[in-house]
């Protein structure tokens, strides 16, 4: 007939699933081994859940070392740069130094050849 719903052994062989069903341990041994695998399953389960929050733990942790060493980058640069600026005011200084020194040994030579006079 159409649009009728046939059995389901109509369609399939019946030797064999009597041969499946027969295969089946249907004892009380095989509900405490599944109540066991249970249990494993919940541990397991729980174990995934911990590790997965543990791992969130630790890419928040990732992250913020990795902000700390982008930060520590730019002030690394900006104190190369401060040490460059203060190493060329050293340099002008010590220019200016001897030119000072220079010219007190002029004003001092020109005051000693005034004497002289």
């Amino acid at each position: 007939m159409p649009r009728s719903q046939g059995n389901y052994f109509d369609y399939h062989d019946i030797v064999e699933i009597a041969r499946k069903y027969m295969a089946c341990d249907w004892s009380r041994g095989q509900i405490s081994r599944l109540n066991g695998l249970q249990r494993q399953v919940e541990e397991q389960t729980k174990t995934i859940e911990q590790l997965q929050r543990e791992l969130k733990f630790y890419k928040s942790q990732a992250e913020l070392f990795e902000r700390q060493r982008k930060q520590s980058q730019q002030e690394i640069k900006e104190l190369k740069k401060m040490v460059k600026q203060l190493s060329q005011r050293l340099t002008e200084l010590q220019v200016a130094t001897a030119d000072v020194l220079k010219a007190k040994k002029v004003i001092s030579w020109l005051g000693a050849s005034e004497e002289e006079k």
